[in-house]
């Protein structure tokens, strides 16, 4: 299987991304779907299916259409929800265990410091909710 070399790139998050169009849900707090709820509800079906396509699976495939998702709603809705920051930061550091290329590893941990320096930009407060980001 080809290796995978898809990286994110994060350096326009923060002009790019609106935290508008938001709503308050029970039990789970603010969601903000960014400027086109339903482009953004597609992307994040996207990504949960593949995240749980992937679990317990080692493929180089699927962890790229994660990440191609992933940084899709990063750009476009950063203040979706806190639990896609939680399963972004969990696959790169599963690609970063599984990546053999040192080069490569190294640009992964970029990356997820990225992910986590987003996190606290757009969720500075702990989350103090008792939901289960899966």
């Amino acid at each position: 299987m080809k290796r995978l070399t898809f990286i994110i790139m994060f350096c326009a998050y923060g002009a790019l991304g609106q935290c508008v169009n938001c709503e308050l849900k029970e039990g789970i707090g603010q969601i903000c779907w960014g400027k086109d709820r339903s482009t953004t509800a597609l992307h994040l079906a996207k990504f949960l299916d593949f995240s749980n396509m992937n679990k317990g699976l080692n493929t180089d495939e699927y962890d790229k259409q994660i990440l191609i998702e992933l940084n899709w709603l990063l750009e476009n809705a950063p203040c979706l929800d806190r639990c896609l920051y939680t399963r972004g930061e969990k696959l790169l550091a599963k690609m970063i265990d599984n990546e053999k290329s040192k080069r490569l590893q190294r640009r992964y941990r970029k990356n997820l410091q990225q992910i986590k320096l987003l996190r606290t930009k757009y969720f500075p407060a702990e989350d103090t909710s008792n939901r289960l980001c899966v």
